[in-house]
């Protein structure tokens, strides 16, 4: 698909007035500047087994205005928008209001893409009024545009990275089917549980813990979504599987973490069954974030992908102000101040149809005085944020 066709669908709503390629200059005359790029470039051209790393920074010339702050990605069919919960949706929505900041360049995720055509764009205006004013000339963004080749199949052996942290569909010459985890500390779960390892030969070793039998797989054939191996069993049988990836790159993103506004889960940060009312006043929390940042669809990462400090303040219509800093990749950042909703009925929750990975929360009550709070977010049982919050 040409760049073009890319063009026509992601500034439909979001048409940049700036480039990457013009930021720098623009940087030195006082100018509000934001920068999007991936792979250090804003014209990127890998393959599909090529990792993209997203960076975004904004230098505002001391501009402190109030301001609507835009994520937007296209895949030239598609154009969703990052909102305040963090996560992509059709509906236009700006991922943070609150006053210009400078941003320093932070990495917002990474993760291999399908082949084709795909657009990050970054902006700010200072109308704020929840819509991408786009014929304002106070409307500035940058994008990054990323043009992505098939991958030839590769018949190398195994690596740890091609399996670490992911999940696939599996499927068997025995028509056994199931989705299994490859986790980080050599451990396997899901339909069959395991331990796992490459060996010095480059081929996967799994043994099956409830049977105790051990299978040796040799890769034929893989690419960044499907790997097919041949393997040998413990109790003499052979075996040909095919995984499939659902944690790698492809389609289009629906959740990420960035380095800007409410952090998943982070506005519904309150007790269960305690309305806006009871929560009205000064916390301060800590939490710590397992979201996915390759773009996942709703995904979990099984170990903290962020950490977060913050102080926030509830009113009584449920009105969160809040002003956190992050550290995220080893770096730490203060961001800007932001403002969220909850549900004025129950606090522990988002304003209603702003959830769309359906986020589960439980609340433990560690003490009454002070009131100090620890809630859990989880997505089909796995742990998505941990919040321990104590009201000032």
């Amino acid at each position: 698909m040409k760049v073009r066709s890319i063009i026509k669908a992601a500034f439909t709503l979001f048409a940049c007035a700036v480039f990457t390629s013009q930021a720098l200059a623009a940087a030195s005359t006082g100018k509000v500047v934001p920068v999007m790029l991936a792979n250090g470039s804003n014209n990127l051209f890998v393959d599909t087994s090529t990792p993209v790393t997203l960076s975004l920074s904004l230098t505002t010339g001391g501009n402190t205005s109030p301001a609507d702050w835009w994520i937007a990605y296209s895949d030239g069919k598609n154009l969703v928008w990052m909102n305040n919960q963090l996560n992509y949706t059709t509906t236009v929505s700006p991922v943070l209001q609150a006053p210009l900041q400078e941003l320093p360049s932070i990495d917002i995720g990474s993760k291999q893409y399908p082949a084709g055509d795909h657009a990050y764009c970054f902006g700010v205006d200072t109308t704020q009024d929840g819509k991408p004013s786009i014929t304002d000339p106070s409307f500035v963004c940058a994008c990054a545009f990323i043009h992505v080749k098939a991958s030839p199949p590769s018949t190398a052996g195994f690596t740890t990275a091609m399996l670490s942290g992911k999940t696939f569909t599996y499927l068997d010459s025995d028509q056994n089917s199931g989705t299994l985890t490859f986790n980080t500390d050599g451990t396997a779960t899901g339909f069959v549980v395991g331990t796992w390892t490459i060996n010095p030969s480059g081929q996967l070793v799994f043994r099956v813990t409830r049977s105790g039998n051990t299978a040796t797989y040799t890769l034929i054939t893989s690419t960044s979504t499907m790997i097919n191996a041949k393997g040998s069993v413990s109790n003499g049988t052979t075996s040909t599987i095919t995984l499939t990836s659902t944690t790698g790159g492809g389609g289009t993103p629906t959740t990420a973490a960035t380095g800007s506004g409410t952090p998943s889960g982070g506005n519904t940060s309150g007790a269960a069954g305690l309305t806006a009312k009871d929560m009205t006043g000064t916390w301060t929390y800590s939490m710590d974030s397992y979201a996915d940042t390759s773009g996942g669809s709703c995904k979990v990462s099984p170990t903290v992908t962020q950490h977060m400090e913050c102080t926030s303040t509830y009113s009584s219509d449920c009105t969160i102000t809040q002003t956190c800093s992050m550290t995220l990749n080893g770096k730490q950042y203060t961001l800007p101040s932001s403002t969220s909703k909850c549900d004025p009925n129950n606090a522990t929750a988002p304003a209603a149809g702003s959830d769309p990975c359906n986020t589960q929360y439980s609340t433990v009550t560690n003490s009454t005085n002070p009131l100090s709070l620890t809630i859990t977010g989880t997505i089909n049982g796995a742990k998505y944020f941990v919040v321990t919050q104590t009201k000032k």
